[in-house]
């Protein structure tokens, strides 16, 4: 087994999910494409997840176990792409699982990236959303970006990293890892850098991958760091700034990145104690540049952000009431 490569690789982060990790463990080894290995990372679990995992790993071959110091799910992945062998490689969450058909329907196809429809599960097991993809293909670069552009504006869609699978000889080619450094938004930046290497794509309508709603997860906590927020959306901005996309796609990408910008001075403000005053001040200025320095970009209503007008009034009006908040 040491040198067979199987045809895909399965990445999945483990940390504390003993209540959820049997049922994604199971649907894994339940596909019907069964040529796959299953990398378990354990991110230092301080519950039964790791020992969950050497069980598994006991029954069937396929599997491999790494035991490794907290370092976060990034960390856990990239390990996982370390170790992979894999000619395709596919990332799931500890806590929630995918149907029989998940890798079948993904082989059938051949782009150097594919992106597959998903359910989420609320905790009676109820799907409260399925956002509704058509099959689409693409063959070389332009049009695979034009498929792309339609697929950042499904909402929860692209900044991703579950319904999605990749190249590993193009992961491997460019050296591309999920950034340390953030803990947010670390798929959304992993894909963008991924996809400025693709010649083709394939958009498939099938949902096949089941996520779970946990209330208290990572994704849907309360409060989120604005500078680690901002930090992550300019590590997107460098990279999709590289890459051939059309004037609407761009426009759309700088619109959605003063958002975020504009979202980072609401959070830095409205919870002013958690944040460090020159940090705010500088955080500011950061919108008055951008927006100075981006005076080509349209002045039309983005999809993620009201006329540029009131976005500048906005600022003026956390400017006024919270500049000097200590």
């Amino acid at each position: 087994m040491e040198n067979y490569t199987p045809k895909i690789s399965v990445i999945v982060p483990v940390y504390n999910v003993e209540q959820y990790l049997p049922r994604c463990i199971d649907s894994i080894l339940a596909q019907t494409f069964t040529d796959f290995e299953l990398l378990l990372i354990d991110d230092g679990s301080t519950d039964n997840s790791g020992k969950i995992c050497d069980e598994y790993a006991k029954k069937d071959t396929r599997i491999r176990v790494w035991h490794k110091e907290n370092g976060g799910v990034s960390s856990a992945r990239n390990v996982g792409l370390d170790n992979a062998r894999g000619e395709l490689i596919s990332f799931i969450d500890s806590d929630d699982w995918i149907d029989k058909d998940y890798f079948e329907i993904y082989i059938r196809q051949n782009a150097d990236i594919q992106f597959q429809g998903y359910k989420v599960i609320d905790s009676e097991n109820n799907v409260i959303l399925s956002p509704p993809v058509q099959f689409s293909n693409a063959y070389n670069q332009e049009s695979s970006y034009v498929i792309l552009h339609n697929i950042f504006r499904i909402k929860n869609f692209f900044g991703v990293i579950w319904n999605k699978i990749f190249q590993q000889k193009i992961i491997e080619k460019y050296n591309i890892r999920f950034p340390m450094d953030i803990s947010i938004r670390e798929d959304e930046i992993f894909t963008f850098e991924y996809c400025r290497y693709i010649s083709s794509l394939t958009l498939l309508p099938t949902r096949s991958y089941n996520y779970n709603v946990i209330p208290n997860s990572l994704m849907h906590r309360k409060y989120i760091n604005p500078f680690e927020m901002n930090k992550a959306f300019d590590m997107g901005r460098k990279i999709y700034l590289t890459m051939p996309l059309s004037k609407d796609f761009m426009d759309e990408l700088e619109n959605y990145y003063m958002h975020s910008l504009i979202w980072s001075v609401h959070m830095a403000y409205t919870c002013g104690h958690l944040s460090p005053r020159k940090e705010r001040i500088e955080l500011i200025n950061k919108v008055f540049t951008f927006y100075k320095s981006s005076s080509q970009i349209s002045k039309k209503i983005g999809l993620y952000n009201p006329v540029w007008t009131d976005i500048i009034l906005l600022t003026k009006h956390f400017i006024k009431k919270y500049l000097f908040v200590k």
